[in-house]
C-alpha cells in the first residue's frame, strides 16, 4: 500500500502505509525497465509514513507525530526519528532547515539538531500540502492558501492567507507559477501571489477529475489521487502556457486504476505509486 514515492539520486523511495515501512528501489543503468528491491525500513516507532521529500542526500520522511531523517548513503536502516508532538502532514526542506506542515500549524526544526527553531505559527486552519522555492513557502489547507516569507530561514513570517474559489489539497511551484489541486487544478502567479496589496491574484484554471497530489515539471502538470480511490487516477494536463492548461488524452493502460499517490521523475520516466505496484511511465 504505497502512498508516495520520491526520487534520492538513482534510487525510488517508497512510503508504504500498510505494512509501516519504507523500501528503496534501485533503478538500472538504462532507467526503471530494470529495477532491485532493497529490504523493507520499519518505521513502526512512529507508525505509517504518508509523505516524503529529499534534501541533497538526505530523505526526509513524515509519519504521525515524528518527521524521520535517513542519510541514503547508509541506506535505511539507521534512520532519525524526531517527535515533535503534533501530526505532520507534509514537510519541506531548506537552508538546513525542515519546514514541517502541523495539525497545528507551521514549524521549523534544524536539521543539525534536530530542535525546533522558533515557535509554530497557527491560524492557518488544518494544512495539507506543503512548497518552497526561494524565499516564499506555500501551504494549502482547509481554510485556502497561506504564503509565507522565509527570507530569514529560521523566522518564518506569514505574509497573506488567500481563499480562492475551488478546494486546494496540494500544491508545487514550478518557475513563476503556483499549481494548486483538489477539484481542479489552478495556477497563479508567485509575483501576485505573493503580493499582500493583490486582493484578487489572477486563478487560470481547468477543470479536472478531483485529485489529491500534483508534480509539475517541464511543462506538464502530474496529478494523482494518493492512491486511495478508483474514481480518481492518474491525469496529466499541459501547462507551459497556464492560461491555455489542456488535459493530455492517455491510453486506458496508462490511466485506468493508477491512482498516482505521488510521483518521482528520472530521466523522462515518470515513476508513479499505486498502492502496490510502482509504475514507470516515459
Amino acid at each position: 500500500s504505497g502512498v508516495d514515492v520520491v526520487m534520492v539520486g538513482s534510487s525510488a523511495i517508497v512510503a508504504n502505509q500498510g505494512s509501516q515501512t519504507l523500501q528503496s528501489i534501485s533503478l538500472g543503468d538504462d532507467g526503471p525497465t530494470t529495477m532491485a528491491l532493497a529490504e523493507p525500513a520499519s518505521t513502526a516507532t512512529c507508525g505509517a509514513p504518508t509523505r516524503l521529500t529529499n534534501y541533497g542526500i538526505f530523505l526526509l520522511t513524515a509519519c504521525g507525530t515524528y518527521y524521520i531523517t535517513n542519510d541514503t548513503r547508509s541506506g535505511l536502516g539507521s534512520p532519525t526519528y524526531v517527535n515533535t508532538g503534533d501530526t505532520v502532514n507534509d514537510l519541506a526542506a531548506a537552508s538546513d532547515n525542515v519546514y514541517l506542515a502541523h495539525n497545528g500549524g507551521l514549524s521549523v526544526y534544524s536539521l543539525t539538531t534536530n530542535t525546533q527553531v522558533g515557535s509554530t505559527i497557527g491560524g492557518i486552519g488544518t494544512p495539507t500540502a506543503i512548497a518552497l522555492t526561494d524565499d516564499t513557502l506555500l501551504i494549502t489547507s482547509n481554510t485556502g492558501i497561506h504564503v509565507f516569507d522565509i527570507s530569514s530561514p529560521n523566522s518564518p513570517s506569514l505574509v497573506r492567507s488567500y481563499n480562492p474559489s475551488g478546494t486546494e489539497v496540494d500544491v508545487d511551484i514550478d518557475g513563476a507559477y503556483a499549481f494548486f489541486v483538489g477539484n481542479n487544478i489552478q495556477a497563479i502567479l508567485l509575483s501576485e501571489l505573493t503580493d499582500p496589496t493583490n486582493t484578487t491574484p489572477t486563478v487560470q484554471q481547468l477543470n479536472t477529475q478531483t485529485a489529491g497530489r500534483i508534480e509539475v515539471n517541464d511543462g506538464y502538470a502530474h496529478l494523482g489521487a494518493n492512491g486511495e480511490s478508483s474514481s480518481d487516477e492518474y491525469q496529466l494536463v499541459k501547462v507551459r502556457d497556464p492560461a491555455n492548461m489542456s488535459a493530455v488524452t492517455m491510453s486506458d493502460a496508462l490511466q485506468n486504476g493508477n491512482f498516482g499517490g505521488g510521483f518521482g521523475l528520472y530521466d523522462g520516466w515518470v515513476l508513479q505509486i499505486d498502492g502496490t505496484n510502482l509504475n514507470a511511465i516515459h
